[in-house]
């Protein structure tokens, strides 16, 4: 057993600090390339899902589709939002 503990204080931190250094370019990896393109496409799916929840919002609501009103509601609701988010994020900026 003694051999086993003294084995694993050697070799054991050693992997260990092996992993961790080996694992940095890895995270700098996901850091540089991987979580941007993540964030862009979470975006552009947030942005389409938006357009089309204020597409049929309006549609519903007596603005035909494709008219100018329709797209005059349809921006409205979008700047609606952005003005909401823009008040979110200032809130919990100052709540930080």
């Amino acid at each position: 057993m003694h051999i086993l503990a003294r084995t694993y204080d050697h070799w054991g931190q050693r992997a260990a600090w092996c992993v961790a250094a080996l694992s940095v370019p890895f995270w700098l990896y996901v850091g540089i390339f991987v979580a941007p393109d993540a964030q862009r496409a979470y975006q552009q799916h947030k942005e389409a899902a938006i357009q089309r929840e204020s597409a049929m919002f309006c549609t519903k609501y007596g603005s035909p589709a494709g008219s100018g009103e329709h797209t005059s509601c349809v921006q409205d609701l979008i700047d609606m939002r952005a003005r909401d988010e823009r008040r979110v994020a200032a809130e919990l900026a100052d709540f930080f």
